[in-house]
C-alpha cells in the first residue's frame, strides 16, 4: 500500500509538471540553461588539490597521531641533525636508482666511473631565486653541518679492489675499522649476491639520495625549485653503461595531474561515442517519430548539468580532484539512460493528444521510474561521503549533486526540448530537417529512397493503418524470444547452473582479494616513476623500512625491571616475520648497557652509581652519547629539562622482505598488534604508514559502506515494491552483483582500494535499479502464469535496461583506453556493474521468479453466489473488465469534456482531466468468467447477436448482474464496423463477424474445462446524430437470477435510453437512470478499410457547443468528479487481439467516449434534472 500511496503521488506530482512544462517549454529550457551558466562561473575559483597523502589517506588515521607523537618529541632538524632512518616527513628529496644497461654488478669501475660523474653533476645543478644562484650545497640537509652524503660513494678508490675480489664488504652492516663509521648497506645496494659469510659478491642497483633542507626560510619554495631542476636533468642525461631512474618528493603529485590530463583527449571521443549511440537509438524507420536531435540534447542536457554541479560545489569551497573527471563519463550515461526512458513513455502515448497532454502522460509514467533511479544513486553516493578517505568523499560530493542536477536538468531542461520536438512530431514534420513527409501508406508509389529518407507519421484519414504502426524489434525479442526461451525447462537449468559457476568464480575471487593502493597504480602507465617503482620492488625489498619505536612515557630507565620490559619489547619484535634480527636493531639502551658491562667502562665511569637513576641518566648524556659511534643516539632519549628523568625515548627497528601492499598490511596489522600489547605506551612510525593505513581500513570500511547501502536500498526497494519476498530477491541480487564485481575485479587484476571503493558504492545504486524494476514489473504484470509474466516483465524493461547498461558502458569506455590504474579501475569496475545487473535483471530474476513465483499470489475468483462490494472486487489478474470507481467529492467540468484515451496495451496508467482527479479507463473490450456449462450459451450469444437486442445491466450491491431483454426495441441502424449511421452495411458486419467467429473459436480451444473468458468485443461506433446515436460498444454477458442464464446484448441508442426499464424476468422491475452524455464530441469519418473499427477526430468543445447551442446548458450542468479505482484489486490490460489481430493493429490506438458511466448513490454534486440516483449502482 505505501508503494501504491507514493507511487500514484508521485505519477500525479509529475503529470502535472508535465503538463505546465509542455505548455511552457521555453521557460523549461531558458532557465536550466542560464542558472547552469551563472553556476559554471564557479570554475573559475577552483582550488585544485593533488596531494596523495592527504587525498589516500584516512583523515583520522592513526598513523597521523603516532606522527604527532613523534614530531612533539623528536622533532627533526633538517640544518643540524638530519637522519635519514629517522625523518617523520618526507620533505624536498631527489631518488636515482642505477642499474647497469648490460644487467650486470654495479660495483665495477665502469658502472662506477659514470655513477661518480652523475652524482658530481648533481651536486652542482643550480637554480635561480630571488635573483640569486643556489646550488645544492647551499640547501641541502645537513648532519653535523654537513650535507648529506650519499655513503656508498665513499668506495669510490674501493672498487677495483672489489670487483678483484681483494676487498670484502660485509652485508648488511660493515663497520671501517678504521674510521669506526658504520655503513648500512640496504639503504644503497640492491640485488645484492653474497656469499655464506654474507660478503657481499655484486649488486644490481645503486641508490642514491638527495635531500633539501626545507625547516629554513624559503627552504620549501627552494627546493621545491630545485626538484624540478633534478628532474629535468636525470631525464635529459644519457650514458653508455648505466641507466637512470627518477624520483622526486612531488612525483606523486605530479602522476595524479598527469592522470587527470591524460583523459582530456578521451572526452571527444566518449562524446562522439554517445552521440553516435543515443542519435542512433532514437532512430526510427519512420522519421516523424524518430528524435535524433532529442538523442543530442539528452548528451547536451547531462552535460550541462555536470558544470552547473561542479560549479555549485566549487563555489561552496569543495576541493576539485583529478578523479572527478570521471563523473562526466558515468552522467553521461546516466543522464540518457533517463532519456532513453522518458522517449520510450512518450512513444506509448496517444499521438492524437496535444503535447502537454502527452508529455503530462510520459512524465506520469517516466518520471517516477527516473526518480528511483536517481534517488537510488543519489543515495548510494551520499553514503559514500561518510568514509574517512578524502578522495572518496570529494569525489562522491560532487557526483551525488551531479546526480540531483542531471535528475533535474532531464525533467526541465530536456523535458522542455521534448516539448518542441513533440510539436515537430504533431505537425508531422521531418524528425531531422524539419520539413513535411509523407505517411509511408501514402508513399507507395514514391521511389526508394523517398520512402527510406523522407516517410514517417501517420495517415490523418487511416491513423492505424500497420504501415504507419511498427511495433520495436528490440521490444519483440525480448517478449517473443528471449521470453520464450527462458521459459524452457532446459534454459531455466542452464541459466541457473551458469549463475551458480559465476558465483564460485566470484566467491573465489573474493577470497584472494589484494587490498591497498600501491604507488605505481597512481602513475601514468608511461610515466617516468613506473621504471623507479619496478627497480625498486625488485632490488630493494630485501630491508626496505626502518621503523621507529617510541615509548612515549616517563619511565625509570635504571631499574632493571624496566630494562627488562623494554628489552622484551624488542626481543618480540624481532621475532615478527616482518622484522629482521637484533643485528639490524638500533637501541640506546642495549648499547648503554652493553657499554655499562664492559670491564673497561670503569675508567669513564668512575665517579657514578649507576644503579642510582641520576647517576644512570648522567652517565648516559655527559659520557655515553658522545662517543662516536653512538653519537646518533643523542637523538633517541628525551631528558626532562633537569636531565634527572627520562620522558621519551627510541629504537629503530629494521623491516625484511616486505614485498607488496598486502604485506605491508599484514606488517603494520603486526607491529601495532605487538605495541598495543605492552602495559606502556608504544608508538610505532614510518612516513608510508600514512599510506599504509588505507591498507589497513579499507575492507572494513568498503564492508561498512557495502552493508549501509545496500540496506539503504533494500528499505528504498521495500517501499516501491511492497512484497517481502521480493524484496528478499532484490537483496539476493545486490549482495550477488557485489560478490560478483569484487570477486571478478579481483581476477581482473583490481586491488580492494579507495578507487574501487568508490565503484562499489555506486554499484549498489546500479544493480538495484535492473533487480527492483524486473521484480515490481514482475509482480504486478496482470499475467496469471508465471510464464507470462516473464514475458510481460521482459518485454516492459528488457529494452530499457538493455539501453541504460549499454548507455552507461559507453559513457565510460573511453576511460579504458586512458594510461590510468585509476580510470582503467572505474571502466572495469562499471563494466562489471553494468554487466552483472543487466544479466541479473533480464536472465536469472525471470527465471527465479518463475520457479518460486512467491512474489505474487494470483487472486481468487468468486464463486458462485459470493457478492463484491465497493470495497473490494476480487478478479482474477487477467479480467481487465471495467473499473469499480470509488466514490469521491465530485467537481464541476468547466472546459473538459469526459472523454478518454485508451492505448493498445493500456496498462491502467492514469488519465487526468483538468478538474479532475485520476480515472483508469480500459479499452472499450473486457473480459469475464462463466461456468463451464454455459460455453457454448455464451459462444452462440457472441456470433448469433451481431446485431443483438438491447439490454440493460444494473449492478445492486451483494446481488449478481441482473438483465432484462425488450425486443420491442430493435437496433435498426448498422451498428458495425466503419460505416455510417445513414445506412446498413452488410458487408462491414460480415467482416466483423468472421473476427468474431476466430477470436470465440480461439477462446474456446484455449480454456480449461471449469472456466472460461468470455471476450466482449467493441464492434460499435459513435454517430453525429443526436437523434439517432446507437452504442454498440460494449457488449456484455449478464446472468437473470431466474434462469442462470446469460446474454450477450448491446446498450440501447441514447435516445432511448434516458428511462429504461429493467428487471429480471421474475417480474421485479426497477428504473434506473443513466448520466450519458452525448457521443456527438466526435466527427465520424467513414473508412473504407473493414480492419479500421474506430476512427475518430475529435472536434473542439466550443466547436460542438455552436454546432449543438441546445445542448450547451445540459453539459455544463454535469459534476464529473475524481473519479478514483481502487487500485489495489483492479488492474486493466488491454488485448488488443479483441479488435483486431496484432499484424493489423500494431501500436495503433485512438479516442473512445465513454458515456455510460453509473450514478452511485455517494456521489455529491449536481445531478441533470432529468436524472435520478440509482442507488448502489458502479460501473464495473
Amino acid at each position: 500500500m505505501t508503494c501504491m500511496c507514493i507511487d500514484t503521488a508521485l505519477s500525479i506530482v509529475f503529470q502535472k509538471l508535465g503538463y505546465i512544462v509542455g505548455k511552457y517549454p521555453g521557460y523549461f529550457v531558458l532557465v536550466p540553461f542560464f542558472i547552469a551558466c551563472i553556476l559554471a562561473t564557479g570554475l573559475q575559483r577552483l582550488r585544485y588539490e593533488d596531494d596523495p597523502e592527504y587525498l589516500f589517506s584516512p583523515t583520522d588515521g592513526r598513523s597521523k597521531l603516532e606522527r604527532a607523537i613523534i614530531d612533539e618529541y623528536f622533532p627533526i632538524n633538517y640544518t643540524q641533525n638530519f637522519n635519514l632512518g629517522r625523518i617523520t616527513h618526507k620533505g624536498r628529496f631527489g631518488r636515482l636508482i642505477i642499474t647497469a644497461r648490460d644487467g650486470g654488478s654495479v660495483l665495477r669501475r665502469s658502472v662506477w666511473n659514470e655513477l661518480m660523474q652523475l652524482d658530481s653533476a648533481i651536486k652542482n645543478l643550480t637554480i635561480e631565486w630571488d635573483d640569486k644562484i643556489y646550488r645544492y650545497q647551499d640547501m641541502c640537509a645537513k648532519h653535523e653541518f654537513k650535507c648529506f652524503n650519499n655513503d656508498i660513494l665513499d668506495f669510490d678508490n674501493k672498487i677495483d679492489d672489489i670487483e678483484a675480489n681483494r676487498y670484502f664488504l660485509k652485508y648488511p652492516i660493515w663497520v671501517n675499522h678504521e674510521t669506526y663509521k658504520a655503513y648500512f648497506f640496504p639503504a644503497y645496494l640492491g640485488g645484492v649476491q653474497r656469499d655464506a659469510n654474507n660478503i657481499i659478491e655484486s649488486a644490481k642497483g645503486v641508490n642514491l639520495m638527495y635531500f633539501a633542507d626545507t625547516t629554513i626560510k624559503n627552504g620549501d619554495i627552494r627546493g621545491q625549485l630545485w626538484e624540478q631542476r633534478f628532474l629535468d636533468f636525470a631525464a635529459s642525461v644519457q650514458y653508455e653503461n648505466i641507466i637512470v631512474s627518477r624520483f622526486i618528493s612531488t612525483t606523486l603529485q605530479k602522476e595524479l595531474d598527469s592522470n587527470t590530463h591524460s583523459l582530456v583527449p578521451f572526452f571527444s571521443i566518449t562524446i562522439a561515442i554517445m552521440l553516435v549511440f543515443s542519435i542512433g537509438t532514437c532512430m526510427m524507420f519512420d522519421w516523424v517519430r524518430s528524435k535524433p536531435w532529442l538523442g543530442l540534447m539528452g548528451c547536451l542536457s547531462a552535460g550541462i548539468a555536470v558544470i552547473g554541479a561542479f560549479g555549485l560545489c566549487v563555489y561552496c569551497g569543495i576541493e576539485m580532484i583529478g578523479i572527478n573527471l570521471a563523473a562526466p563519463f558515468l552522467m553521461l550515461g546516466v543522464g540518457m539512460d533517463d532519456a532513453f526512458v522518458l522517449l520510450a513513455a512518450w512513444r506509448r502515448t496517444n499521438p492524437t493528444m496535444s503535447v502537454p497532454k502527452r508529455l503530462s502522460h510520459t512524465y506520469a509514467e517516466a518520471a517516477v521510474s527516473i526518480t528511483i533511479t536517481s534517488l537510488t544513486n543519489f543515495i548510494s553516493f551520499m553514503i559514500g561521503i561518510i568514509t574517512p578517505f578524502p578522495s572518496v568523499r570529494i569525489f562522491c560530493i560532487y557526483t551525488s549533486v551531479a546526480v540531483l542536477f542531471t535528475y533535474a536538468y532531464h525533467i526541465t531542461f530536456f523535458g522542455g526540448l521534448m516539448a518542441y520536438f513533440g510539436e515537430v512530431e504533431r505537425r508531422n514534420l521531418h524528425g531531422l530537417i524539419c520539413i513535411p513527409v509523407l505517411p509511408k501508406s501514402l508513399a507507395e508509389d514514391k521511389g526508394f529512397f523517398f520512402r527510406l529518407l523522407c516517410t514517417g507519421g501517420r495517415n490523418p484519414n487511416d491513423p492505424d493503418n500497420p504501415k504507419d504502426n511498427k511495433e520495436h524489434m528490440m521490444m519483440i525479442f525480448f517478449r517473443d524470444v528471449l521470453a520464450e526461451s527462458l521459459n524452457r525447462p532446459l534454459v531455466k537449468l542452464l541459466v541457473i547452473s551458469v549463475f551458480l559457476i559465476y558465483l564460485f568464480i566470484g566467491i573465489y575471487g573474493c577470497s584472494v582479494i589484494k587490498e591497498g593502493l600501491d604507488r605505481r597504480k597512481l602513475s601514468r602507465d608511461d610515466s617516468y616513476s613506473i621504471q623507479f617503482y619496478d627497480f625498486e620492488d625488485k632490488y630493494f625489498r630485501e630491508y626496505p623500512y626502518r621503523i621507529q619505536v617510541v615509548v612515549n612515557e616517563t619511565m625509570n630507565y635504571a631499574d632493571p625491571k624496566i630494562q627488562q620490559q623494554i628489552e622484551d619489547m624488542l626481543r618480540k619484535f624481532e621475532e615478527s616475520p616482518y622484522v629482521a634480527d637484533k643485528s639490524m636493531t638500533e637501541s640506546w639502551l642495549r648499547s648503554y648497557l652493553t657499554f655499562l658491562g664492559q670491564d673497561d667502562s670503569f675508567l669513564f665511569l668512575q665517579a657514578l652509581n649507576v644503579s642510582d637513576p641520576l647517576d644512570f641518566y648522567r652517565g648516559l648524556r655527559d659520557i655515553f652519547l658522545h662517543f662516536p659511534l653512538t653519537e646518533q643516539f643523542r637523538f633517541d632519549v628525551v631528558f626532562n629539562e633537569d636531565g634527572s628523568e627520562v620522558i621519551a625515548s627510541r629504537y629503530i627497528i629494521q623491516a625484511k622482505n616486505i614485498l607488496d601492499a598486502n604485506m605491508e598490511k599484514e606488517m603494520l596489522i603486526s607491529l601495532r598488534g605487538i605495541a598495543d600489547s605492552f602495559p606502556f605506551h608504544v608508538t610505532i612510525y614510518h612516513h608510508y604508514f600514512i599510506f599504509f593505513d588505507q591498507f589497513v581500513l579499507v575492507r572494513s570500511i568498503s564492508i561498512q559502506t557495502i552493508t549501509v547501502a545496500a540496506i539503504v536500498m533494500m528499505a528504498i526497494s521495500l517501499i516501491f515494491i511492497p512484497s517481502p519476498s521480493c524484496a528478499i530477491w532484490v537483496a539476493f541480487s545486490i549482495i550477488s552483483i557485489e560478490i560478483g564485481v569484487i570477486g571478478y575485479m579481483t581476477l581482473w587484476n583490481v586491488n580492494l582500494d579507495s578507487i574501487s571503493m568508490i565503484n562499489l558504492i555506486m554499484c549498489i545504486g546500479f544493480s538495484v535499479d535492473f533487480s527492483a524494476h524486473i521484480s515490481y514489473a514482475y509482480i504486478s504484470c496482470n499475467e496469471r502464469t508465471p510464464g507470462e509474466r516473464v514475458k510481460s516483465a521482459l518485454y516492459s524493461l528488457g529494452l530499457p535496461i538493455f539501453q541504460g547498461s549499454v548507455s552507461t558502458v559507453l559513457g565510460i569506455i573511453a576511460l579504458a583506453f586512458a594510461p590510468s590504474y585509476v580510470f582503467v579501475t572505474f571502466f572495469k569496475t562499471v563494466f562489471l556493474v553494468m554487466l552483472f545487473g543487466a544479466t541479473h535483471g533480464i536472465l536469472l530474476l525471470p527465471v527465479l521468479l518463475s520457479l518460486t513465483d512467491i512474489c505474487r499470489q494470483p487472486p481468487k475468483l468468486l464463486s458462485e453466489g459470493q457478492s463484491s462490494d465497493n470495497k473490494s472486487l476480487h478478479l482474477s489478474s487477467k479480467l481487465p473488465q471495467p473499473y469499480h470507481f470509488k466514490t469521491t467529492n465530485l467537481q464541476t467540468m468547466q472546459k473538459e469534456l469526459p472523454f478518454f484515451t485508451a492505448e493498445k496495451f493500456f496498462d491502467g496508467k492514469t488519465i487526468v482531466h483538468k478538474n479532475g482527479g485520476p480515472i483508469y479507463i480500459p479499452r472499450p473490450s473486457y473480459i469475464n468468467l462463466a461456468c463451464n456449462s454455459e460455453n457454448h450459451t455464451v459462444v452462440d450469444n457472441i456470433k448469433q447477436n451481431r446485431r443483438p437486442r438491447i439490454v440493460d445491466e444494473v449492478s445492486v450491491e451483494g446481488s449478481k448482474s441482473l438483465s432484462v431483454s425488450d425486443s420491442s426495441v430493435v437496433a435498426e441502424k448498422d451498428l458495425g464496423l466503419g460505416t455510417s449511421a445513414e445506412e446498413c452495411s452488410e458487408s462491414s458486419w460480415k467482416a466483423a463477424e468472421s473476427k468474431i467467429d476466430h477470436h470465440v473459436d480461439m477462446i474456446v480451444k484455449k480454456q480449461p474445462q471449469r472456466i472460461i473468458e468470455n471476450h466482449h468485443v467493441n464492434d460499435g461506433y459513435l454517430s453525429d446524430s443526436l437523434e439517432q446515436s446507437t452504442d454498440a460498444s460494449k457488449m456484455f454477458v449478464t446472468r437473470s437470477k431466474s434462469n442462470d442464464t446469460e446474454m450477450v446484448e448491446p446498450r440501447r441508442n441514447f435516445k432511448n435510453n434516458r428511462q429504461s426499464r429493467i428487471g429480471p424476468t421474475n417480474g421485479h422491475e426497477e428504473r434506473m437512470n443513466r448520466n450519458i452524455l452525448p457521443p456527438s464530441l466526435f466527427n465520424h469519418q467513414q473508412q473504407n478499410n473493414h480492419h479500421n473499427l474506430n476512427r475518430f477526430i475529435p472536434m473542439s468543445y466550443n466547436r460542438y457547443l455552436e454546432e449543438y447551442p441546445s445542448t450547451r446548458q445540459r453539459l455544463q450542468s454535469y459534476r464529473i468528479g475524481s473519479l478514483k479505482p481502487n487500485r489495489t484489486t483492479h488492474r486493466i490490460q488491454q488485448d488488443p487481439d479483441i479488435i483486431l489481430n496484432r499484424n493489423e493493429m500494431n501500436t495503433s490506438s485512438y479516442h473512445y467516449f465513454d458515456y455510460n458511466l453509473h450514478w452511485d448513490s455517494r456521489w455529491s454534486g449536481t445531478v441533470p434534472a432529468n436524472q435520478n440516483k440509482t442507488d448502489n449502482s458502479n460501473f464495473q
